[in-house]
């Protein structure tokens, strides 16, 4: 074999292992990941900070007036982002779920939420004062807070403000990692099982006690989730049309039945739940059709879309009320906030997302057996 063959082979080789190991990335998920993190940052930055400090802001007036009442999407456009997180999230995990063993998909989720999670609430803890926000001072509610079981105790003690929506996410993938040995033979009986569980929760909700009530508050979100699942399984085709249909009226359903039983103050049309949901699921139908790609900008906030959504808060919101105490407008410090927001979820993302979920894959991957110089590997049949 001549050197020129054996160095083709060589980057054959690296390119194929590293095609291997690089995630697959598909256009219409970063579209909408982007999208939904900056519609988060809008709903927490600008109308939440707006209406706390009792200001006004032209820009957030006129998009209230013409977008979020004629559509009927509610607080400015925060859960619209989150339902658009939660059709991301059932559609991508359901992705890995077919390709992952049990152990790869639990270790690879567990450092996927948590190392990035912990870091932002100390972050949290320390940007508190400057923040306006309380300062939580027994240690153990904050490592409480780090493995999100806060959520499930009474009373409950927020750390994060946007903890509430990661338990759904690991409730989610506690389900999913379930059913990972026979999903792929059974992904109709597991849509189902998935809906039977949340129903069968919230109809107990008020009969084991308060924490059980917890539990069921943010079961009672799964269908949403779910949703993301069957839009998965009929784009690949692995279920039809009729399941579809069928599948997509149970989820609203349950849906509904958690919303009446548990979020009642989110029935009514002029602060519905559903109303924004369906909103955002016409949003992610459309793009998943299209297959709408995204622009840099959006890109680049799809990619760093989790360290965003755990830092915006206390960053931005130290940082906006540092920069009005220092007298500057709000539209200014809006842009400060943004740019420190940014910069420390970058941060963030380099140094502590990306090597734990780096650290994720070496512990998972399968290894091949090393060959010795000069000969070929035996493959097994």
């Amino acid at each position: 074999m001549t050197t020129e063959k054996k160095s083709s082979d060589r980057e054959a080789t690296a390119t194929s292992y590293n095609a291997e190991k690089a995630p697959p990335r598909i256009d219409f998920i970063d579209t909408l990941r982007g999208l939904a993190v900056l519609l988060v940052l809008w709903d927490h930055l600008v109308g939440h900070y707006l209406m706390k400090s009792h200001l006004s802001w032209w820009p957030h007036s006129v998009i209230h007036m013409y977008v979020n009442v004629p559509l009927g999407i509610i607080q400015d456009f925060g859960w619209f982002g989150v339902c658009l997180f939660f059709l991301v999230s059932g559609y991508v995990i359901t992705h890995v779920a077919q390709r992952e063993t049990v152990r790869q998909f639990t270790i690879r989720r567990l450092l996927r939420i948590y190392p990035p999670l912990a870091l932002a609430i100390l972050l949290a803890m320390l940007l508190a004062p400057g923040s306006g926000e309380s300062v939580v001072g027994d240690w153990s509610k904050v490592l409480w807070g780090m493995t999100l079981l806060n959520y499930l105790i009474v009373p409950q003690n927020v750390v994060l403000g946007v903890g509430w929506t990661l338990v759904i996410e690991m409730l989610f993938y506690s389900l999913v990692a379930l059913q990972t040995l026979w999903f792929r033979s059974r992904p109709r009986m597991s849509v189902f099982l998935n809906l039977a569980v949340c129903a069968a929760t919230i109809a107990c909700c008020r009969k084991l006690g308060d924490s059980f009530f917890l539990l069921a508050a943010s079961i009672a979100f799964i269908p949403y989730l779910v949703l993301g699942q069957i839009f998965y399984l009929r784009s690949r085709g692995i279920v039809g049309n009729r399941f579809l249909m069928t599948a997509v009226v149970t989820a609203f359903a349950v849906a509904q039945y958690g919303i009446r039983e548990i979020h009642t103050d989110f029935l009514p049309l002029n602060n519905s739940y559903l109303l924004s949901f369906v909103v955002a699921m016409g949003v992610f139908v459309i793009a998943m059709l299209v297959n709408l790609r995204p622009s840099r900008a959006i890109l680049f906030s799809a990619q760093i879309s989790y360290s965003l959504y755990l830092v915006h808060g206390p960053v931005g919101f130290a940082a906006l009320g540092l920069s009005m105490r220092w007298g500057a407008p709000y539209s200014i410090a809006l842009c400060l906030a943004i740019a420190a927001v940014f910069g420390v979820a970058y941060a963030l993302h380099r140094l502590v997302e990306r090597p734990s979920r780096r650290l994720a894959r070496q512990w998972t991957e399968s290894r091949a057996p090393k060959v010795p110089q000069g000969k070929a590997p035996v493959l097994s049949p």
